[in-house]
């Protein structure tokens, strides 16, 4: 039988000023002082000071935004009528098996939603662009 393979676990935490770019690099590089290596991917919400200072600490890292927060903002940009189909549509992308079904997806999506309903249409679409690029 053999040994279990040890993690390596690491936690920060400062204070900051609202979320700023400052504030977020300062705490990276601290991580990274402590011998944090540069993370694959991080994800996260909108929070502009976070996308900046890991652009400038960890440059290398990719980006992508919470689905939670995605699925937020899109269905915000719709009447409540149209949230329960928005969500199923929405599911397809989340859940695609490829970056074909998922960039498929967001086709279906845009031409379901996009000329009823602009603003959500549109809503965060290179962001899903994005995100199917990551499957």
């Amino acid at each position: 039988m053999s040994a279990p393979t040890a993690a390596r676990n690491s936690f920060a935490l400062a204070d900051g000023y609202r979320e700023s770019v400052e504030s977020w690099a300062d705490l990276l590089r601290d991580a990274a002082r402590r011998g944090m290596r540069a993370p694959v991917l991080a994800v996260g919400d909108g929070a502009l000071g976070f996308w900046g200072a890991l652009r400038e600490v960890f440059p290398q890292t990719r980006e992508q935004r919470c689905w939670f927060h995605k699925i937020g903002n899109v269905l915000g940009a719709l009447p409540n009528s149209a949230h329960p189909g928005a969500k199923k549509a929405l599911a397809e992308i989340w859940n695609a098996q490829d970056k074909q079904h998922a960039r498929d997806a967001v086709t279906s999506f845009q031409t379901a939603y996009g000329a009823k309903f602009p603003k959500g249409g549109r809503e965060d679409h290179r962001r899903y662009r994005g995100a199917a690029r990551g499957l």
